[in-house]
């Protein structure tokens, strides 16, 4: 297999090629323990000094079959350098399986290479080294890719892994690169471990401990709750006693004290409404304009009008008001301040209501009652009936 090696100056190539050359020279020990013959290795690294591995000569095809091959820097050696033209060298390579080669080219970017030899690569390793870090992410491509450093293509990497780089191989080689690189750690990065630091101090905080903010949610929450569960049942138990109360005093209630409870629910009624009367219902009781002098109710609606007979403007709530409470005024005398406060009277089924006679009316009909008995031939119209 040919093997490319990329990345900027001293981002670990050489270093990572160098762990590479004593993997294999374990491997040649083993072969040797079992009695096997082992693999020629050769490498043109600067100052390399590993026992049994020998110098790369130029042409690979000088080397005998299942040989390992290192070009350091290999887009200097004039075969492999980019070229428009072929070569006998590069063009060997497309059968190099055949005779078991494992070819190792390094360098810094892919495109200074011979196209020939880039198209016969089968596996390509990017380092990046970041930040001055004693180590390097390694990008693999099961291909060669022109441009490694592009985010696009590292996103197509088929997996990534970390190099660490172990000092002990410094040894085996000359690098320039062992003093030239410092970290170079940026300080955004402080301030984005500042920032988890304190995420971390305040989550635990609100997390674990009594006084925090969940805990003050949950407390309210749960007051709130507690309190609306007494009150509900506070209330509950008031509507409890109260039905049991009136069911008590519906149950007392017999016919011969009927009329009188009767007269007590009307004298609430009448209360209850005066309580709600506005301030100046005194004032607006005056104004003929405002009184209501006449209340019909057919099935469910509720007509009202004043003392010139105009339809006034209620609600049917508030006109039938006028009826359950009796709140109808009639005119004494010429003024229209003379009034008098008329209540309807309730009478139970037993009760026989004499038959009136119809009456005579000068001044409009003024309520319904009148309106039910009132000599139609001799009363005033109350409205148009266009």
């Amino acid at each position: 297999m040919i093997t490319l090696i990329t990345g900027t100056p001293g981002s670990g190539k050489t270093l990572f090629a160098v762990t590479k050359i004593l993997e294999y020279v374990k491997q040649n020990q083993k072969l040797l323990e079992q009695g096997k013959e082992p693999r020629m290795i050769y490498a043109n690294i600067d100052g390399l000094n590993i026992d049994g591995v020998e110098p790369a000569p130029v042409d690979w095809r000088d080397t005998p079959d299942g040989s390992v091959i290192f070009y350091d820097e290999i887009q200097q050696l004039e075969p492999y350098k980019k070229s428009r033209y072929d070569n006998e060298i590069c063009d060997a390579l497309q059968i190099h399986r055949h005779t078991g080669h494992d070819i190792f080219g390094i360098t810094q970017f892919p495109v200074l290479l011979h196209p020939n030899f880039r198209a016969v690569v089968g596996m390509h390793h990017h380092l990046h080294r970041g930040w001055g870090l004693s180590s390097a992410t390694i990008f693999n491509w099961a291909y060669c890719v022109d441009s490694p450093n592009a985010p696009s293509n590292k996103k197509l990497a088929e997996h990534t892994e970390r190099f660490n780089y172990d000092k002990s191989v410094y040894k085996y080689y000359k690098s320039a690169t062992i003093h030239t690189h410092k970290k170079r750690i940026p300080k955004n990065l402080f301030f984005i471990i500042l920032g988890v630091i304190l995420f971390g101090y305040f989550a635990v905080k609100m997390l674990f401990f009594n006084d925090n903010f969940f805990s003050k949610i949950y407390g309210v929450e749960q007051k709130s709750t507690e309190k609306t569960q007494q009150d509900d049942a506070t209330n509950s138990t008031f509507s409890l006693s109260t039905d049991s109360q009136n069911n008590s005093q519906s149950e007392s209630i017999t016919q011969n004290n009927y009329e009188h409870h009767q007269d007590e629910l009307h004298n609430r009624r009448l209360f209850l409404y005066q309580r709600d009367l506005p301030e100046d219902y005194i004032i607006r009781r005056q104004d003929p304009m405002l009184q209501v002098r006449g209340v019909m109710k057919m099935g469910n609606n509720c007509i009202a009008y004043n003392s010139y007979g105009d339809r006034m403007t209620l609600s049917n709530k508030e006109c039938l008001d006028y009826i359950n409470t009796g709140k109808v005024y009639r005119s004494e005398g010429n003024g229209f301040n003379n009034t008098t406060f008329t209540t309807p009277t309730e009478t139970s089924d037993q009760q026989q209501i004499p038959p009136k006679e119809p009456q005579q009316t000068t001044q409009g009909i003024t309520s319904t009652e009148e309106y039910l008995f009132a000599d139609k031939s001799k009363t005033e119209p109350i409205f148009n009936p266009s």
